[in-house]
């Protein structure tokens, strides 16, 4: 697997950037790592990636230097395995809404004990066999990044009980989807779920061996939340950047036509 330079990051408390991925196309992934982010997160919740795709794209990442992040659509240990089998260096499972969905996130993430991950000593992964099995499986269950997604008012709830959970290395705030599940679809920075996001943030803080993150849409936003604690940032995305782009350039030209 190799090390994991994000969390080596995080561990030093270093803050770290990285774009959502929808386009699920190695030649994408390669551009955008190669711009500097610390990682790339593909997205297989809501985009069309393929366990194929996806693959792909963690090789592009590990050629430019950035870490491959994958969002799976659940915290299903045949989806997790599969995912890190093919290469991903951390897991960020989407709504999580209680301590023992948690608990079973970092559990289909890791070997253990008292991890449940299923072994599969020939995966990509593991150098498709080509290394000492005991240590891969040593040095997978210590890089591995262990991410989970917070973005419903049941896991505000219960938000107490889940970062007690052992094992998480980022507790993830979801500001939009959080933002419909309190009553204020597509407005995160209302006051009533700003100070649900700040408490996310700052019950991930708090743990010494755990940094919250959370989605932000520009530089000032990013300055905000590091000010509150807050170290791991899903920053923009690929269709976003794309977009932007096209725009900034159609503009330059369209007064010739």
């Amino acid at each position: 697997m190799g090390p994991n330079p994000v969390k080596h990051k995080l561990r030093e408390g270093k803050s770290v950037f990285g774009p959502f991925m929808m386009i699920p196309d190695a030649n994408a992934a390669e551009i955008v790592a190669g711009a500097g982010f610390d990682f790339l997160l593909f997205d297989m919740e809501h985009g069309s990636a393929t366990l194929e795709s996806v693959e792909n794209c963690l090789r592009a990442c590990e050629l430019r230097g950035a870490a491959g992040f994958v969002r799976t659509p659940d915290g299903s240990p045949a989806t997790v395995s599969k995912v890190l089998d093919a290469g991903a260096k951390g897991i960020l499972v989407p709504h999580v809404k209680s301590a023992r969905q948690a608990a079973e996130a970092v559990a289909a993430m890791t070997f253990g004990p008292p991890g449940a991950r299923g072994i599969n000593a020939v995966s990509r992964a593991a150098n498709y066999g080509g290394c000492d099995y005991i240590e891969f499986f040593r040095e997978s269950d210590r890089e591995t990044l262990v991410m989970i997604q917070i973005e419903d008012a049941e896991a505000v709830d219960e938000l107490d009980e889940i970062a007690q959970v052992p094992g998480l290395d980022v507790i993830f705030c979801g500001p939009y989807d959080l933002s419909r599940s309190l009553g204020q679809i597509g407005n995160p920075a209302h006051p009533n779920v700003k100070s649900v996001v700040e408490r996310i943030v700052g019950v991930g803080a708090a743990r010494p061996d755990c940094v919250p993150g959370l989605y932000v849409g520009s530089v000032e936003s990013a300055v905000e939340w590091q000010g509150k604690g807050a170290r791991f940032f899903a920053f923009g995305g690929d269709t976003g950047f794309l977009s932007k782009g096209a725009r900034e350039a159609f503009a330059e030209i369209a007064h010739l036509r």
